[in-house]
């Protein structure tokens, strides 16, 4: 199910999309439309982001904000209030907008209302609220009682405890309504670490002040301390949020990006990553994946992959290299561009097709990430071993000084290529790892550091771990066969290369007649083994027409076969494999007489 907030109206519509039977259904607490009228009269208001929340403790209960709050517990069927109005309720501030001639009647213009509800993640009764008026208040019970723990460091705030008109303790006195402790409250994130603890980003670029604002709690909201730090004078700030692993790490959305605290919220970092500049308006982590997930204003989403470095990064800025550890990597099919016509096998990975509309994947296979105090001498290398401890691939890693990321995508090491090959003809890429434990060791000019991981099969395969051998072992007897038919085709090639150039010599300096008819004669038979070893076709046409040789059987095969499941070879599969066979050990059998004759006419 998918919560849906303002579908039409914008000021309070809140609706359910059913993924399965792609229904909505209209869940609002309040139907009524309120676009076009002063709202000073009426009971409820929303915001244009009217703020939905839930409960990480009782994934039943959800949360709806709009001048008050509610409460559900079977999906907005029957709703609660939980709070009084939780706003100024500023009748100033209810009117129509716009005027003389027409009204702004959008929903965006109103005013008064709650724009985030934040839930505990360790204590379901404590609830934080936060307005578009400056105010914040806290639940301890569930809502039974609500205490104003409004923010007196914002600019114009005199503590005074006056009588609120919605009867619960207010402490605030608003010395300027227009440009005093006037703020929205963006975001209020309830620490994830300590029940007492929360943050607030708070934007006043409404009153011309294009500041930004963080401020941290550790108790309930009695005090607020700002955490702005070093982040930009002109940074509006839309969203904080505490790291989940290490409370010392903060993220935070503003107009330009995002930033990161390694240190709780006294120093920050622009952590962009190759993002857009763009206005970031939330941000979330990934209770499962650990990533870093931004919503834009205009630019759509982005990810940032694997936390861990960040979460890790204050203990491994001591100057020696650190490796952070990996995280599970699955197994998966992915589609190929050659299945659209544009590439062939071991092809770049394609885009799903385009009725999915889905993002970009991360890289496929483990990603990597180490730190550097600064640049190695040379370029760090990394070895990956499976569980036996062979060494299955091998590759270098980026080199620059702090964080260095890179993936490996499960492959082994592809076999020695045939180099006269056309680009999309010289070979199958690498092949692809039994799910199991591997261990990754990174070589930084002599310093090995090493991390253990998992991969695991992909969880919506049908494939046991059995029928994952069994394809590994298949495939591995095929490149084995590929490999060495490879390494033959490379040598002929050069043979071929210095028979020619023997040939031109004993021609120009009048040779040798036996000498020269040797050369001839060998050079005959070289071109005869390439013509037993492949059809060597050099374009589509070569190889869509011209009969298949050794090689041309054995590429064929691995393409059918592997570059279109996971699974165990069939039977038919398997025929083919021993039709190929006494091919494959004849053709290697000249090549090996072939040779043993060239030593013998040396």
């Amino acid at each position: 199910f998918v919560w849906n907030v303002g579908v039409r109206g914008l000021n309070g519509q809140l609706t359910i999309f059913d993924r399965r039977t792609r229904e909505s259904y209209d869940i609002t607490p309040n139907v009524r439309d309120t676009t076009s009228i002063s709202l000073a009269g009426l009971p409820y208001r929303f915001n244009w982001e009217a703020p939905v929340a839930f409960s990480r403790l009782d994934p039943d209960v959800a949360y709806y904000g709009g001048n008050v709050v509610w409460s559900t517990r079977d999906r907005g069927r029957h709703w609660h209030q939980i709070s009084p109005d939780l706003t100024r309720h500023d009748p100033a501030h209810l009117q129509v907008a716009g005027g003389p001639i027409n009204t702004d009647a959008s929903g965006a213009e109103f005013f008064d209302t709650i724009l985030d509800i934040a839930v505990s993640p360790l204590d379901q009764n404590v609830i934080w609220v936060g307005n578009d008026d400056g105010l914040i208040h806290l639940t301890r019970d569930g809502g039974s009682h609500w205490q104003d723990v409004s923010i007196l460091g914002l600019p114009g705030c005199v503590e005074a405890h006056v009588s609120n008109p919605n009867g619960f303790s207010s402490k605030l006195q608003f010395a300027n309504i227009a440009a005093g402790c006037n703020g929205r409250i963006e975001t209020v994130d309830a620490s994830p670490h300590a029940a007492a603890a929360a943050f607030a980003a708070v934007d006043r670029h409404f009153t011309g002040d294009d500041a930004p604002y963080i401020f941290a709690t550790s108790d309930y909201g009695a005090t607020w301390k700002s955490i702005t730090g070093d982040l930009p004078t002109d940074e509006i700030i839309h969203v904080v949020r505490q790291d989940p692993y290490n409370a010392s790490v903060l993220y935070a959305g503003g107009e330009h990006g995002v930033f990161v605290s390694l240190n709780g919220g006294a120093d920050w970092t622009p952590l962009m990553a190759g993002m857009s500049t763009v206005s970031v308006h939330d941000l979330r982590i990934h209770p499962r994946d650990n990533d870093l997930i931004a919503a834009t204003h205009g630019r759509g989403f982005y990810i940032l992959d694997d936390l861990a470095p960040l979460q890790g990064l204050a203990t491994a800025s001591a100057g020696a290299p650190a490796l952070f550890q990996p995280r599970t990597a699955y197994t998966y099919f992915r589609w190929w561009a050659y299945e659209y016509g544009s590439g062939g096998a071991g092809g770049a990975e394609c885009c799903p097709p385009a009725n999915l509309f889905s993002g970009e994947n991360p890289p496929a296979g483990v990603i990597l990430t180490y730190y550097l105090s600064h640049p190695a001498a040379h370029a760090p290398s990394l070895t990956f071993f499976d569980s036996g401890g062979r060494a299955v691939a091998h590759a270098s890693g980026p080199n620059v000084a702090k964080l260095n990321r890179t993936s490996w995508d499960l492959t082994e090491d592809a076999p020695v290529p045939w180099r006269s090959a056309r680009a999309w003809n010289q070979g199958p890429g690498g092949l692809t790892v039994v799910p199991g434990t591997f261990t990754v060791r990174l070589d930084v000019d002599g310093q090995m550091i090493s991390r253990s991981f998992s991969v695991r099969p992909d969880p919506r395969a049908q494939w046991t771990q059995g029928q994952y051998v069994e394809r590994h072992a298949f495939l591995s007897g095929l490149y084995d066969e590929v490999a060495h038919v490879d390494t033959a085709l490379n040598d002929l090639d050069s043979i071929r290369a210095a028979l020619a150039r023997r040939i031109q010599t004993l021609r120009a300096q009048s040779g040798s007649a036996t000498a020269l008819a040797n050369a001839i004669r060998q050079l005959r038979e070289a071109q005869a083994l390439e013509h037993e070893f492949t059809s060597n076709p050099r374009n589509s046409e070569d190889n869509q027409w011209k009969p298949d040789k050794l090689r041309e059987r054995l590429l064929t095969l691995i393409d059918t076969y592997a570059l279109l499941s996971q699974g165990p070879p069939l039977p038919a599969h398997r025929q083919e494999a021993a039709a190929i066979a006494p091919l494959y050990n004849r053709a290697m059998a000249d090549y090996r007489r072939f040779k043993q004759s060239l030593k013998g006419d040396a």
